[in-house]
C-alpha cells in the first residue's frame, strides 16, 4: 500500500494497539455469537424435552440467532464491495 497516488510517499504504518483493536473487532463478535449459540441449543434441547408444544419461542430466538450469524458473515463483504463501487466512481 502507498500513502499517494504518484507512489512517492509511503503508506503510514498503523500503531500496535489499532492492529490489535481491529483484529479483536472481527473475532469477538463471532465469539459471541458462538457462546449464544451454544447456549441457545441447550435451552432450545430442554425445552424441546420438557414441553415440545411450546417451541415457538425457541423456534424465533433461532431464527433471530440465524439471522445475526448471516449478517456477521455477509455484511463485511457487502460493505467492501460498496466502498469498492465508490472509489471507482470517483
Amino acid at each position: 500500500m502507498c500513502g499517494s497516488r504518484d507512489l512517492s510517499t509511503p503508506h503510514e504504518k498503523l500503531p500496535f494497539w489499532f492492529r490489535i483493536l481491529l483484529f479483536l473487532s472481527g473475532i469477538l463478535p463471532g465469539l459471541a455469537l458462538l457462546v449464544l449459540s451454544l447456549i441457545y441449543i441447550g435451552y432450545f434441547l430442554e425445552r424441546l424435552i420438557l414441553s415440545p408444544s411450546a417451541l415457538l419461542v425457541p423456534m424465533l430466538l433461532g431464527l433471530a440467532l440465524g439471522v445475526a450469524w448471516f449478517l456477521w458473515m455477509h455484511v463485511p463483504f457487502l460493505l467492501i464491495r460498496i466502498l469498492r463501487r465508490g472509489r471507482r466512481g470517483t
